[in-house]
This record gives structure tokens, C-alpha cells and sequence, in this order.
């Protein structure tokens, strides 16, 4: 189909119908990928600490569920049986699949995906693709207010050149408030309001590594007795051949080394405690974390963490960075690909089967047991058993020890 749809678009068959009018691709309606979108890919793929927020995100969101569901005529819903055609297709989207979505939406900001359509009998969407955002131009419409009309797909290293039409295309952003126009028209990733401190991150690494490959030299050892000119040189040189063969030899271990003149040793450098790169980096870290909207206490940070809060920060990271982005997904989904099956469907994460969103059953049967008034079989589901078929299991029970204050026969005051 995509084929076909291009080739017509090459020989200038058809039209794309903007708000009025037809749209002529030139240079400025079409909105180029940004050198951000590099930037943030390798910025990923280089530094440990947004990969690791990025991987932890991207695999939480990827282990929700998605169902389909038939619309009935009063928006009421319907499970959809097990071999109905969006059924199968929400069960082919793979794990791996889910997370390559989030890894770009976590990364770029946005995420570009293209629907493979089947032609013939069985027409319909039978695949989904997850596109580099760095190889998609956005273009729009000559008409106000601006609309995606097209998409251009380039890929000048393999000379990929092609139209994508915007039916073929779900394409999912975050909000990025800009005054030049062409970057408010893609995603505002993380990584770009990160761009200072990741500079600063990556300074720091560097300058701690480059003190690791130069053996952490802490200081110069010299003859104060001894010229510092150029006759002193084989002096100096039959010195370190000296020092290098007895520290080479393990019989030396704790040894004095025995030398002629007076030694002095001058400090060079400051020692990374001294630079605090290490609280640098974990500072960083932090506003890392702060950025994903998630604790950094998740990624084995040495602060103070209890059981209790570990817990709820892992509910917090549900609350605030996973589950806005798979209401996005959500809505885009039911906007633009259940329309291309036959029939009213909705999908829908299954957020019910989030553990950490879960209450504990201790919590439950304290709960349960804390109830003035209970129903058995409520209890049985809520711990999650089966109901009884017993009727009298769906009567109410209360408690008993409790009396009215009228049923309380008073005592008689003691005589003196």
C-alpha cells in the first residue's frame, strides 16, 4: 500500500487535503529533524545515568497490558473475543516492541510510528514500526492554522528517500513551548533541558578518568642537591630505572629504597575527594531523576532509604512518569489505528495489573477485619478467592460485642 501510495505521490496523482486546498511541499512548511534529535541518541548511548533512567522507564511502561474493547450504542464496553482481528493484533505487539516505543518517547520526546497495512480481503494494520525521529521531517499545510499533512522519511546512508502519508503515520510528542517555530512542531525531550548538567556530568567523568589512565600521579619526587639542567638528565634517568626495578620485584615489599642525595617530594593535582566530582555527580544524578519525574532512590542511591519509602516511591513512579505517557499512548491508539478496524473498538491499559499500585493483602484483611460490617463472599474476592454459591454468604454480618447504650444496665452506687 505504502508503495503504491508513493509512487502516486512521485508522479503527482491525488491530493492531500489540508483545511482548504491542496499542499505543495516546499522548504518552509517542512519542519527538518533538529541536531538534537542526534544528540539525545548518543547522549543515551553514552552516558550510564540517563541510560539507566531511560531502560528502567521504558521497561516499567512496556510491562502494562493493553485490551481491546467493542463500543456498544451506549459507550458502554465490551470484551472482545479472543480471536477478533484487534484482539490478535494488540497480542502481536511485542514486549521488545513496547519498549523500543518508550525508549523513543523517553529519549527524542517524540515518536514516529508507521502502520503496515494488508491490501485485499483482509485489509487492515498488521504491523507497527518504530521510526529514528532523527530521519523524519514533519511538513505542513500552506493554510492557518498549521496542520501535518505529510511526513518525509530520509536516510541519506542508505538513500531512503520517500513520502509517508499522514494516515500511515501515528506520531506522538511532548509539548516543547518554543519561539522558533520549527522546534515547537517536535517533541522537547528530557535529555534538551538536561543539556547543561549532562555537560557538566560528562566534565566530570572525564577529568576523574583521565586521573584513573594517568595512574593517579598525587606528586614529583626529586633531588633537592641535584641541578635542575640538562647534564643532571642521566642522573635523573639511572634514578627511575633504579626505583622501576625495585618495586617491580614483589621481594622488595616494604623495603626502604636507598638513594643518594636528598629526596623531596612535591604534591601536584588534587585528589577527586578534593574536586568533589563524586558529589557532583550524584547531584546530577538527582536533577536527572528530577527530569523522568523519578526518585533516584530506585537506582541504589545513598540516601537514607527505608522499605516504606522505597515502596512509595516506586508507586510515585507509576503516578508521575509511566502512567501520563501511556494515557498519550492510549489516546493515540484510539484516535488513530482502531478506525482501521471494522466496527467501534477502544483500548485500554490494564492499569489493575500494576503490583506496586496494588494493596497488600495484610493491608486488605486488616482492613476487612476492622469493619464493624462485612459480607463473606466480599471478603472471599477481595482476598481474592472465589464466591461462595452459599446465599447466606451475601448476607451482611455484623460484628457482635456491640450494644446499644439503653441495653446497659446501670450499677447501683456502693453504700459507705
Amino acid at each position: 500500500m505504502q508503495l503504491i501510495k508513493s509512487v502516486k505521490s512521485f508522479l503527482g496523482f491525488g491530493e492531500v487535503k489540508a483545511l482548504t486546498g491542496s499542499v505543495t511541499i516546499q522548504a518552509h512548511n517542512q519542519i527538518y529533524p533538529t541536531w538534537d534529535a542526534w544528540k539525545n541518541i548518543n547522549v543515551y548511548r553514552v552516558i550510564d545515568d540517563v541510560y539507566s533512567v531511560v531502560n528502567r522507564l521504558s521497561s516499567m511502561a512496556a510491562s502494562v497490558p493493553m485490551w481491546g474493547y467493542k463500543m456498544g450504542a451506549k459507550n458502554e464496553t465490551e470484551d472482545l473475543d479472543f480471536d477478533a482481528p484487534l484482539a490478535k493484533f494488540l497480542r502481536s505487539i511485542t514486549y521488545v516492541q513496547r519498549i523500543e516505543l518508550y525508549k523513543w518517547l523517553f529519549i527524542n520526546g517524540e515518536v514516529f510510528i508507521y502502520k503496515e497495512f494488508l491490501i485485499g480481503a483482509n485489509a487492515g494494520v498488521t504491523k507497527l514500526h518504530f521510526l529514528n525521529p532523527n530521519f523524519i521531517t514533519i511538513i505542513l499545510s500552506d493554510t492557518f492554522p498549521e496542520q501535518i499533512v505529510k511526513y518525509k522519511y530520509q536516510d541519506g546512508s542508505r538513500g531512503l528517500d520517500f513520502i509517508l502519508e499522514l494516515e500511515d503515520v501515528i506520531f506522538l510528542r511532548y509539548l516543547n513551548p518554543n519561539n522558533d517555530v520549527q522546534k515547537s512542531w517536535r517533541g522537547l525531550s528530557p535529555i534538551n533541558a538536561l543539556a547543561q548538567r549532562l555537560t557538566r556530568l560528562k566534565s566530570g567523568m572525564d577529568v576523574s578518568v583521565a586521573q584513573m589512565q594517568n595512574g593517579g600521579t598525587p606528586g614529583v619526587l626529586s633531588l633537592s642537591d641535584l641541578p635542575n639542567n640538562q647534564q643532571s638528565a642521566s642522573v635523573v634517568g639511572a634514578m627511575k630505572d633504579n626505583w622501576s626495578r625495585f618495586i617491580s620485584n614483589s621481594d622488595n615489599k616494604g623495603a626502604p629504597f636507598m638513594q643518594a642525595g636528598k629526596m623531596e617530594y612535591t604534591a601536584i593535582g588534587s585528589p577527586l575527594a578534593d574536586l568533589s566530582v563524586a558529589d557532583l555527580a550524584n547531584i546530577d544524578f538527582k536533577k536527572i531523576c528530577n527530569a523522568y519525574q523519578i526518585s533516584d532512590i530506585l537506582f541504589n542511591s545513598d540516601s537514607a532509604s527505608t522499605e516504606s519509602n522505597v515502596v512509595e516511591m516506586r508507586q510515585m513512579a507509576w503516578t508521575n512518569a509511566i502512567i501520563p505517557n501511556l494515557v498519550m499512548v492510549e489516546d493515540a491508539f484510539n484516535q488513530e489505528l482502531v478506525n482501521h478496524f471494522n466496527g467501534s473498538f477502544m483500548v485500554k491499559y490494564d492499569l489493575s495489573s500494576i503490583k506496586d499500585l496494588q494493596k497488600s493483602l495484610k493491608d486488605t484483611v486488616d482492613a476487612l477485619a476492622a469493619a464493624p460490617v462485612m459480607i463473606p463472599n466480599d471478603v472471599l474476592e477481595a482476598m481474592g478467592y472465589a464466591r461462595s454459591e452459599d446465599t447466606t454468604m451475601d448476607e451482611p454480618m455484623i460484628k457482635t460485642g456491640y450494644v446499644t447504650l439503653s441495653e446497659i444496665t446501670p450499677i447501683d452506687p456502693l453504700e459507705d
